[in-house]
């Protein structure tokens, strides 16, 4: 976020690697206390990515601020 200069006071990140789609990703990070505590955070905005390639085929990522 630094590197786009995006400005926030308040920022989470989630990442996920090896799931073979969102959905499974989206409930394997409801399912863990501390990812979950980032998406129902007290955030205005939220960034989501995905990568594929590397050791685990898929990555997704989910940055949070405000």
């Amino acid at each position: 976020m630094k590197k786009e200069n995006i400005k926030y006071n308040t920022a989470g990140e989630n990442i996920a690697a090896g799931q073979t789609n969102s959905i499974f990703v989206h409930n394997a990070l409801m399912n863990s206390y501390g990812h979950r505590k980032n998406i129902l955070g007290n955030y205005k905005y939220i960034g989501v990515g995905v990568v594929f390639g590397g050791k685990y085929k898929t990555y997704y990522t989910e940055n949070f601020f405000g």
